[in-house]
């Protein structure tokens, strides 16, 4: 049904301009078939005199006028619409709060708010008043034209209905297609953002190229998709032109026989020339704009799929699980950390002193694990010397010099904006752009991909991002062929297996963010999928922040145990964290203390 009654009442005070958009165009028509007839009473007469120059002017300006006015109040009813709409969308949202991701995604919210608000918009000024329209310029020129021959009426009547149902046929076929390219659309729109909210993760699990070909597929299915409907728009405007067109030519053979049969003289026979001409463009137009309707009412849909949803949540929907990752990791070697004349400052990114421009060189080809280079006799050892990165005067790091040895827990303290996680993501190459040298096993790190990086570092943060999938999703992407007992050995050592198991096993299903996760909840499914990266260096950059005492207590006991084993780097606030800590480095103002 293109005529969608909610969306008509939605907003009653678009109705008069839509009403109004009808009056004039059909003041329009008026004037054009008075000028029709002024020109045809010219050449019968064969004389042009004045009164007929100024009938014809004063039909072209009112002509003109009517069209421009008609534009006006069909903007006038859509920015209604718009306003009204995306009114209603934005306090939905507010009375829902962060309940809305029970029902429906951020992509398809700013999709729905925007391009479906959008297709609504042209319905309105578009396809429901040519509607209205279409219908009365008929009826009034097939009135005209009979009442100088009706033969020739009736035959262009006969093909009116050809359109409308060429328009029901194609309904039929494009209601489906159109449903699937919305559903297509918004699903590249949800991935896309969900994987710009998580590169730095994909980048460290090393399943950034994973994602690039799944979003290199799914674009590809919505070309295929958005080929099709236009296909199918063309097709269907193609029979459009050849009813109308086929029925303009057939009114006008039958005048022409009529007039040669002596049945219409030259006056009457002109004038229903032209108006056969002009009796199917009103109905050509509403062909045009019906596929535009067909956007408007699918996208229709979305906007009362979020206005209906009800305040106080429901259920969460189920999602299908994703196909697992792929990362070949290299083997892994224990570490040494070495810190020598650090500096860094912020870039000028946003002056917030968070954003760092990246400066990074090919991959280098020496790294041990990679190439199967040698080890040196002594541990590798992760250096940087004389490291600085300038935003005007401000420093985020100043000539801090450490080192820390395989296997060492250690700490890293002090109050916000001290240095401290500044430090640790020059390491795990999240900021990459300082001068001086930062080295590990004697390379740059500036000049190793994120690739080699990572086989050597894993960075865990409180806003490590969760993707849409599976609990058993989210795990491959520490380790692609990790085990099913290898993924319960990891969610038993962050204590969330029964939980799991409660919420139907690694199958669990996983919101955009983990949204249907606690803060905790959500911080050890970070971890546990960590410990299967199985790094040699570990860095916790307040994993701890905003979780529960009962969280934070298991996190920082599974962080411990990890001493002697692998080289733990611990970012915290506060002091009494940092207990069994092999050193502790306290940072204020960019420089230890």
């Amino acid at each position: 049904m293109m005529i969608d009654k909610r969306l008509l009442n939605f907003v009653p005070e678009s109705k008069k301009y839509v009403f109004f958009t009808v009056l004039l165009r059909f003041f329009s028509l008026l004037a054009n078939t008075a000028f029709i007839f002024s020109v045809a009473a010219v050449l019968k007469n064969r004389t042009l005199q004045i009164s007929s120059i100024f009938v014809m002017i004063l039909c072209l300006l009112l002509s003109l006028a009517s069209n421009l006015l008609s534009s006006r109040t069909a903007f006038l009813a859509s920015s209604k619409v718009k306003i009204k709409l995306r009114t209603s969308i934005y306090e939905k949202l507010l009375s829902l709060g962060t309940d809305y991701q029970e029902s429906s995604s951020t992509a398809k919210i700013i999709q729905t708010a925007t391009e479906g608000v959008e297709q609504i918009e042209t319905w309105f000024s578009a396809f429901l008043p040519q509607f209205y329209y279409a219908m009365i310029a008929a009826l009034f020129t097939f009135g005209t034209i009979a009442f100088f021959n009706l033969k020739m009426a009736l035959v262009l009547l006969a093909c009116v209905p050809l359109i409308p149902l060429s328009m029901a046929v194609v309904q039929g076929i494009a209601k489906k297609l159109l449903g699937k390219y919305w559903a297509q659309y918004g699903s590249l729109a949800d991935n896309f953002l969900e994987n710009l909210e998580g590169l730095t993760t994909l980048q460290i699990y090393e399943a950034d190229g994973f994602k690039a070909s799944q979003m290199a597929r799914e674009a590809e299915n919505f070309r295929r998709v958005t080929m099709k409907v236009l296909s199918m728009q063309l097709n269907s405007i193609i029979i459009m032109d050849v009813v109308a067109y086929g029925g303009a030519a057939l009114g006008i053979c039958t005048a022409l026989s009529a007039f040669y049969a002596g049945q219409m003289d030259f006056y009457s026979a002109f004038a229903c020339i032209l108006l056969s001409a002009d009796f199917f463009i009103p109905l050509r137009r509403l062909g045009s704009a019906f596929h535009v309707a067909m956007n408007g009412v699918t996208a229709s849909k979305n906007i009362w799929e979020l206005l209906d949803t009800k305040v106080e949540g429901g259920e969460s929907l189920p999602l299908a699980p994703k196909p697992s990752r792929s990362t070949n990791r290299p083997c892994k070697q224990a570490d040494s950390l070495r810190f020598v004349g650090l500096s860094a400052t912020p870039s000028a990114g946003d002056g917030s002193g968070t954003a760092f421009t990246e400066t990074r060189s090919k991959p280098v080809s020496q790294v041990l694990p990679l190439t199967g280079r040698s080890l040196p006799a002594t541990p590798p050892v992760f250096t940087v010397e004389n490291l600085s990165v300038s935003f005007g005067e401000r420093a985020a790091l100043k000539n801090c010099s450490l080192s820390i040895e395989p296997g060492t827990f250690a700490a890293f303290v002090g109050k916000s904006g001290s240095g401290k996680s500044t430090l640790a993501k020059i390491l795990s190459g999240i900021y990459g752009s300082y001068s001086g040298n930062a080295k590990i096993s004697g390379v740059e790190i500036r000049d190793m991909s994120k690739k080699e990086l990572h086989s050597f570092v894993t960075y865990i943060s409180h806003r490590d991002w969760i993707f849409a999938g599976s609990v058993r999703d989210c795990l491959l992407e520490g380790k692609e062929n990790a085990t099913n007992e290898e993924l319960w050995a990891s969610l038993e050592k962050v204590n969330l297996s029964d939980f799991v198991r409660e919420n139907g096993g690694l199958e669990m299903p996983l919101r955009e963010g983990g949204s249907n996760l606690s803060g905790g909840q959500k911080q050890r499914l970070s971890i546990a999928r960590a410990l299967l990266h199985d790094s040699p260096v570990m860095i916790f950059d307040e994993a701890t922040s905003n979780i529960d005492v009962e969280s934070e207590e298991l996190i920082l006991n599974l962080i411990r145990s990890l001493k002697g084993k692998k080289t733990v780097i611990m970012i915290n606030h506060r002091k009494e964290n940092s207990l069994g800590a092999d050193k502790i480095f306290e940072f204020d103002g960019g420089e230890l203390k």
